[in-house]
């Protein structure tokens, strides 16, 4: 309970459950527009005046004041946590995006954009697009120097380990915003080393379980929910996040 990371994951995974609520926070501009919302619409207690929400909003500025150091210009205008939600949110707000209707087209739209293309090929809206997908919210959050672009997950897996932010434990616990890949030839003995067939990126983890959004689960783009150390994890990359922390 202690400690930040943790709460945020939590509180972010929780607020899965509540979609509106969590649309109109990720486009709130202001403390006081954040804090009244998780007021009115995610707690609804029985005083929501004027004066609650001041109150609140209040609490909300010296909670903010105090991690971000009272605003002082050493501290990061962008902190690693909020590198790692760009990607994640990214990766969120196209939750429910499918091929059915063709509305997936603008993923890969966003991967075949992105220059340069690795390895020159363009995707089609017929190949298998998980790895597009990943690398398509890498570019949407401007992260690219830090995530590999690949259509392919293996070749995604070999930047990361050329990068040294490969993790070949299984029994890894992530952080949100890190690609998890999968095997589903893994027989779930010792740790799986096989060829990867599928990637997600981590949007947050809750106890044992790691909630993950992938593109082309079922022909869409959905959620899993996977056991650290469960069968079929291949590995993680682990983008260096704390290298987007901008300092003003």
């Amino acid at each position: 309970m202690g400690d930040l990371d943790t709460q945020l994951a939590f509180m972010y995974g929780e607020l899965q459950g509540y979609p509106k609520v969590f649309k109109a926070l990720m486009s709130a501009v202001s403390v006081r527009e954040a804090s009244d919302i998780v007021l009115t619409k995610y707690e609804r207690p029985a005083d929501q005046s004027e004066g609650a929400r001041r109150r609140r909003a209040r609490y909300g500025e010296e909670i903010r004041s105090l991690l971000t150091g009272g605003g002082k210009k050493e501290e990061p205008a962008v902190t690693e946590w909020e590198a790692r939600q760009k990607v994640v949110s990214a990766a969120v707000g196209w939750y429910g995006r499918k091929e059915a209707d063709g509305s997936h087209r603008a993923i890969i739209d966003i991967y075949n954009g992105h220059v340069p293309l690795a390895n020159g090929y363009r995707v089609k809206d017929t190949d298998s697009w998980c790895a597009a997908f990943a690398s398509a919210a890498a570019i949407a959050a401007g992260c690219t120097d830090i995530i590999p672009t690949e259509c392919s997950c293996g070749r995604m897996i070999g930047l990361f380990q050329k990068a040294g932010r490969w993790v070949e434990d299984d029994a890894h616990v992530p952080s949100a915003g890190d690609y998890i890949f999968y095997d589903w030839d893994d027989k779930g003995t010792g740790d799986c080393t096989g060829w990867p067939e599928h990637v997600g990126i981590v949007v947050s983890v809750c106890g044992n379980t790691v909630r993950v959004i992938e593109g082309n689960k079922d022909d869409a783009v959905g959620y899993r929910e996977m056991a650290v150390n469960g069968r079929y994890i291949r590995g993680y990359g682990t983008p260096d996040y704390a290298a987007k922390a901008v300092r003003v």
